[in-house]
């Protein structure tokens, strides 16, 4: 029953953070007393609500600053801040930085950020950092936008039906190049191009009609196997949690996502993925 209520409470604050939602608002929401809430809060995510509604905004403003060209003055406002004041010293005083700095440095430092609290956690796999050489692939370029979430690349179902359909047709490992960048005439969107196909093999044609080359460099590499719905999640996690707890930032450059083939017959509701997952990081 606790579980429930606490999964109810952190959903609502999800829907409601960029409000200005307080205490007294989850007090009223859930009909439970301060003191049970600051409980429950303190078990589940070793928090006060306060800290965590203060620190979903902030994650979010921080995402927003990254990922999107709107203003500081419109990310303050649209989550609520009393004034661009006191969101440039909120802010300030968790990252170490201006909004202003963390925009514009060249890593993405993601020390700090705070995903949504997720009660469907499995621990997450080890990080190993990985020295990729160049690479060359055979397929195709996709370029759409996403409206803002809290990771860079959205895993949207068209995005799963395609790798399904790459992999159903190739019989071997599908690979995904993705890079992401603000979109300049809206101001909560991203630009994502991401490129799919299979590695290019040495003396053999390919009717292809495009290949690409990753860069070689630093990544940090994790390993996935499971649905689509958890690899959603997965994505988020590594992002949010894992690069920041190994003061790792992420460098300018693609996503790399190898989709091992594996022949089943499984439908796509039931699909299981195995993924390598590769991001460009430095310390």
């Amino acid at each position: 029953m606790k579980k429930m209520t606490m999964k109810a409470i952190v959903e609502w604050i999800e829907e409601n953070v960029s409000s200005g939602i307080s205490i007294d608002d989850i007090v009223r929401y859930s009909g439970y007393s301060r003191r049970h809430i600051h409980e429950i809060f303190k078990e589940y995510i070793n928090m006060s609500p306060g800290q965590y509604i203060r620190h979903r905004r902030l994650s979010k403003a921080a995402i927003r600053l990254r990922l999107t060209s709107q203003s500081a003055t419109d990310i303050a406002h649209q989550l609520s801040f009393d004034s661009q004041q006191s969101f440039t010293r909120e802010f300030k005083k968790l990252f170490g930085v201006s909004p202003r700095e963390y925009r514009n440095r060249e890593n993405w430092s993601l020390n700090n950020l705070k995903p949504p609290f997720d009660f469907n956690l499995q621990d997450l796999p080890e990080l190993r950092l990985v020295e990729l050489q160049e690479m060359e692939f055979v397929g195709y370029e996709v370029n759409y936008s996403e409206f803002i979430s809290d990771k860079p690349v959205d895993m949207n179902p068209l995005r799963m039906d395609a790798i399904i359909r790459n992999l159903n047709h190739y019989k071997e490992d599908v690979y995904l190049l993705s890079s992401f960048e603000p979109k300049r005439k809206n101001d909560n969107k991203l630009d994502v191009t991401t490129f799919i196909g299979i590695k290019a093999q040495e003396g053999k044609q390919s009717r292809m009609a495009r290949s690409q080359i990753s860069p070689p460099g630093v990544y940090a590499s994790f390993t996935f196997l499971g649905n689509w719905e958890g690899y959603s999640s997965f994505s988020r996690r590594i992002y949010m949690e894992m690069l920041s707890r190994h003061s790792l930032k992420r460098k300018r450059g693609v996503d790399i996502e190898c989709f091992k083939f594996i022949d089943d017959s499984s439908t796509t509701e039931d699909y299981v993925f195995e993924v390598d997952y590769y991001i460009p990081v430095t310390y």
